[in-house]
């Protein structure tokens, strides 16, 4: 299952809760990764601390490997 980012993590966590629940609750095992945050790690790490205190034991990060983007690969133009 996916889940975006603007989702209540602070509140009561409806949608992280059904998502918990439907994953097998605290028997699931999850993945995170954050492709899309500009957070980065920091967005990885809150995830994983937020499943962990929905009662998931099993929350695992997952890294994606991002090709380098333009400008890091080609000379600067002046």
């Amino acid at each position: 299952m996916v889940i975006g980012g603007a989702e209540d993590k602070l509140g009561e966590r409806v949608i992280l809760s059904r998502f918990v629940d439907l994953a097998g609750g605290n028997q699931a095992h999850i993945a995170v990764i954050s492709t899309a945050s500009s957070l980065g790690e920091a967005a990885t790490d809150l995830y994983r601390h937020i499943f962990s205190r929905l009662g998931v034991s099993k929350v695992k990060r997952r890294m994606i490997r991002r090709p380098p983007t333009r400008s890091k690969t080609s000379p600067a133009s002046s």
